[in-house]
């Protein structure tokens, strides 16, 4: 999918006969998020923090997670199983 920066700088101007034909990046914000949910029981967002990879406020998605486990695990203190998805069930994570 294409952002409206990406349209507009591959649109052809008259003179300019070749357009980028790489994939423009644009960078942006991400975000991780902790749901709780229980049978019976609507999820609920928990936690959630957002994040960069640039610039001056630079930061590692694993870091970002280990704090929000670590919260969870001193909150939920073994009434809670962890479930992680999206890439989050690593070697690292999970050790």
């Amino acid at each position: 999918m294409w952002s409206s920066k990406a349209k507009r700088l591959t649109k052809i101007e008259r003179g300019f006969y070749f357009p980028p034909i790489r994939q423009i990046f644009v960078p942006g914000m991400k975000w991780t998020g902790i749901i709780v949910s229980a049978i019976g029981e609507v999820p609920s967002l928990c936690h959630m923090s957002w994040w960069t990879t640039r610039g001056k406020f630079k930061e590692w998605g694993s870091n970002i997670m280990y704090r929000m486990l670590k919260k969870c695990k001193t909150h939920f203190a073994g009434i809670a199983v962890h479930v992680l998805d999206r890439g989050y069930a690593n070697e690292k994570v999970i050790g």
